[in-house]
């Protein structure tokens, strides 16, 4: 069997390519235990340091942690503020609003009346719309 010279020169290349790669991976894993024996001596030499950094960060997280329960115990137990919270209302509001559905016990809707102010205590609309009351049929 004869194999021709160029192929013969292609196959070489390949060989040649085939251990520079070899030799590339053998430098990475000579890189990488320069690496691991280098971070090994590190840590003998500052042994007391990591420790006292893990402490650190181990406290940091733990005030973390309390400061995040304490909010979301502050978030429970707090009035909603913004305009989306909800109206708290005085027993002065409450027994106007029990006698105001004794007198009128249907219900009213505002409808727009030029120049007049609804004065329910119910009224879902703002005192100075110009809107009334009417019973509705």
């Amino acid at each position: 069997m004869q194999i021709c010279r160029n192929c013969c020169l292609l196959y070489l290349l390949y060989l040649l390519y085939l251990l520079y790669l070899l030799y590339l991976l053998y430098l990475l894993y000579l890189l990488y235990l320069i690496c691991l024996i280098h971070l090994l001596y590190l840590i003998y030499l500052c042994l007391s340091c990591l420790l006292y950094l893990l402490y650190l960060i181990c406290l940091i997280y733990l005030l973390c942690l309390i400061y995040l329960i304490y909010l979301i115990y502050l978030s429970r137990n707090r009035p909603h503020r913004g305009p989306n919270r909800p109206k708290q209302t005085t027993q002065i509001e409450a027994d106007r609003t029990k006698r105001t559905n004794e007198l009128f016990p249907q219900p009213f809707f505002c409808t727009k009346i030029g120049g007049m102010t609804c004065r329910l205590p119910t009224c879902s609309f703002s005192k100075h719309s110009a809107r009334i009351h009417y019973e509705l049929r």
